[in-house]
Order: C-alpha cells, then sequence, then structure tokens
C-alpha cells in the first residue's frame, strides 16, 4: 500500500461507518429482493414440488403454507442478490488490499461466482430430487 493512501488515513469510526452503511444496503438489496421473490415464491414451490414422490404438498398448521412460501422467497432473494453483496463486501475490502492481493481477488469472485452456480444446478439436477424422496 501507499504510505498516502486514504484508507490508511481514515480512522476506525469512520471505518465502521462504511462497513455499517454497506450492510444496510446489502440487506435493503435482500429484502427488497425476496419481497420481489415472493412473487416467484409459489411457481418456484411448484417446481420443487415435482421431486416429491406424492400427488402433491401437504401442510400440517395453519401458517406453515406461507411460512415456506416466506423461506422461499427469503432464498431466492438470498440468490439474486449474491453478485450485489460479493460487489459490497469487495468495495469495502478493496481500498485496504494492496497491488499484488488485488490481483487475485478478481478471478477468486469470478470463480467463486462461477462455482456457486454450477452448485446451485449440481443441487437442483443431483441432490434435490433424492434428497425430497427421503425427507417426505
Amino acid at each position: 500500500m501507499m504510505p498516502d493512501d486514504p484508507a490508511l488515513k481514515m480512522p476506525l469510526l469512520d471505518h465502521l461507518e462504511e462497513l455499517r452503511r454497506r450492510v444496510l444496503v446489502i440487506v435493503a438489496l435482500w429484502l427488497s429482493a425476496a419481497a420481489a421473490g415472493y412473487a416467484l415464491a409459489r411457481p418456484t414451490i411448484r417446481i420443487l414440488a415435482r421431486f416429491a414422490p406424492s400427488n402433491g404438498l401437504y401442510f400440517f398448521s395453519v401458517t406453515e403454507a406461507f411460512m415456506v412460501r416466506l423461506k422461499v422467497a427469503a432464498a431466492l432473494g438470498g440468490i439474486a442478490v449474491l453478485p450485489l453483496v460479493l460487489y459490497q463486501l469487495g468495495a469495502f475490502v478493496w481500498p485496504a488490499l494492496s497491488r499484488r492481493e488485488r490481483r487475485f481477488i478478481v478471478p477468486a469472485l469470478a470463480s467463486s461466482l462461477l462455482l456457486f452456480c454450477g452448485g446451485c444446478l449440481f443441487c437442483y439436477f443431483l441432490i434435490c430430487p433424492p434428497a425430497v424422496t427421503f425427507l417426505l
């Protein structure tokens, strides 16, 4: 790092304020994406229910169907905002990294995003069918 780097001159409370701002942005993004994901929760549940060996899903309490929809919406929101969360975290850490460290971050972030997408596909096609069958 350069000795005149502004990140080094920032006091601790300014760093904490920056972290607080970024965490609030992440939470706001996730909540808004989860709210939008609520509209897609029912079709997503129908897609996942295809793995169920029975003729449909059954709920055994009054609030269970609503809670499942909220959980699916929260998961959809989390998946949708993952790239933005990684950006916010990277933007917070980026000024503190040296030039050598910055060279490794970009490929690591790109590969982590590709691996995440590959893991989602792996789970959907290979893990979900037997897992849902076993759990039901």
